[in-house]
């Protein structure tokens, strides 16, 4: 009786170990062998103050014009519904959605994300368009940092995007803030933050010595 409970044990323990290290192994897979693709920011609303650890991050190109022909009738209206979208990039070599399906896309440009499906109306609201919007939850939103630099990243990110004018409104402004993400096998990992055409904590370093030297004066 021991010895099977020791043999369980011993079991449940692997079971245990090889769970997260599985994890551990695809992360690390699609950040050596993953494509690479540059993904633009956008201002995060509302603002988190008990963040700590990670930068939160939103992203401009989250939404698609889907035809009716690719939307069944209970895809409407319904949130966190699993999608797979498939990636390309714009003259500028930013990323963007060009395609998506409730199934399984073939190719190294292929993210799973969740998503939910909106009907366009008309100008006059009477009968709906033959169109609908795919909102975009991408599953890389938080670029973990160490917890003494992630508050000044984050506040970095902000200034930045507001003085490139980096929002909803005025998408056609150039930014000097994005992220870059590795995909592979639906899997996408967020690889490097870039905060003024900079990474994040080299673009904080420039910031305190800059502070330093101000002050200094």
């Amino acid at each position: 009786m021991k010895k099977f409970q020791l043999v369980l044990f011993l079991v449940l323990a692997a079971a245990c170990i090889a769970a997260p290290l599985s994890i551990v192994l695809k992360y690390e897979k699609t950040l050596a062998a993953g494509t690479q693709f540059k993904f633009r920011t956008a201002p995060v609303d509302p603002y988190d103050p008990f963040r700590g650890r990670y930068v939160a991050l939103r992203f401009q190109n989250d939404k698609m014009t889907l035809k009716e022909s690719d939307v069944k009738d209970d895809d409407t209206c319904r949130d966190d519904q699993a999608w797979f979208v498939r990636i390309d990039v714009d003259k500028e070599g930013f990323a963007i959605p060009v395609e998506a399906s409730r199934q399984p896309l073939a190719g190294e440009n292929v993210i799973k994300v969740k998503a939910r499906v909106r009907r366009e109306w008309n100008a006059k609201k009477e009968k709906p368009k033959d169109r609908y919007t795919l909102d975009i939850t991408y599953p890389f939103t938080r670029y973990y940092l160490p917890e003494h630099i992630a508050p000044a990243a984050e506040k970095l990110y902000d200034e930045s995007l507001r003085r490139a004018g980096n929002n909803d409104e005025n998408l056609a402004r150039p930014t000097m803030t994005w992220a870059t993400v590795r995909i592979k096998d639906n899997r996408a990992v967020i690889e490097e933050l870039y905060i003024n055409g900079k990474p994040a904590i080299e673009a904080v370093r420039e910031e305190i010595e800059k502070q330093k030297a101000g002050g200094e004066k």
